[in-house]
């Protein structure tokens, strides 16, 4: 029985990190990052 869980965990996983994220586009205005983020995002204005 615990090895078919491990087995299920490692399956999920696997899964989970098999697509990379894309880029997305979204339209704001006046917009600030702040904290841990900030870092890792950017805002490009046209």
């Amino acid at each position: 029985m615990k090895n078919l869980m491990y087995l299920l965990v490692g399956v999920c996983l696997l899964y989970s990190y098999s697509e990379t994220p894309k880029e997305k586009e979204v339209s704001v205005f006046d917009v600030e990052i702040t904290g841990f983020l900030k870092d890792y995002v950017s805002i490009h204005l046209k």
